[in-house]
C-alpha cells in the first residue's frame, strides 16, 4: 500500500471518527483498508497473468547529491517567507 493510500484513509478517518465516533472509524477504517489491500492484489495478480510485469529490472541506481541549481534559487524566497508566517508571532 502506497503512502498516498495511507494518506487518504487517515484524512477520511479522521473526518468519520468526528462526526460518527470512535467505533465507526474503527470500521470504516479496517473496511478501507481491507479493500485497498485487496484491489491491490487483484491488480498485481492480473498484471501478472496477462505478463505485464518483468522478470528483469532494468533500473539503474544515481546517488543523490546536493547541487545548487534553479530550483534551490527558486526555494530562497520561501525560506524567509515561512518563518513569518508560521511562527508564533
Amino acid at each position: 500500500m502506497s503512502i498516498t493510500e495511507t494518506a487518504v484513509i487517515c484524512a477520511v478517518d479522521a473526518a468519520y471518527r468526528k462526526y460518527y465516533g470512535w467505533k465507526m472509524a474503527g470500521f470504516l477504517f479496517a473496511t478501507f483498508y481491507a479493500v485497498m489491500a485487496t484491489a491491490a492484489l487483484v491488480v498485481e495478480a492480473m498484471f501478472g497473468a496477462a505478463g505485464l510485469i518483468p522478470r528483469e529490472h532494468e533500473a539503474r541506481v544515481v546517488e543523490a547529491s546536493i547541487a545548487w541549481n534553479y530550483m534551490t534559487w527558486l526555494n530562497m524566497p520561501s525560506w524567509l517567507w515561512l518563518p513569518s508566517c508560521c511562527g508564533d508571532s
